[in-house]
């Protein structure tokens, strides 16, 4: 074989086992910053769900809070009315 074609081979041999090193090197980074994007994406959907469930809580308070009022109000109105009965 002339060279030329050892040359030609050479350099296609070189490319492949480059490619296949560079492969086996990164493939492990990249499947280290497809966790990292993953946790991130937990934590953020995490912190939605903590905000939603606050605002929830809020809201509960507030309503119980009104049931409370209403609920002396009716006792208030019960008690009148007894009054007025007598």
């Amino acid at each position: 074989m002339s060279e030329s074609l050892y040359q030609i081979l050479y350099i296609i041999i070189s490319s492949i086992l480059s490619s296949g090193a560079t492969f086996f090197f990164t493939r492990n980074k990249y499947k280290a910053e497809v966790k990292n994007i993953e946790v991130e994406n937990i934590n953020k959907i995490i912190d939605i769900y903590k905000k939603e469930l606050d605002s929830v809580n809020l809201r509960i308070e507030k309503y119980l809070e009104k049931i409370h009022k209403l609920e002396n109000k009716v006792n208030d109105l019960k008690q009148e009315l007894n009054l007025l009965k007598k």
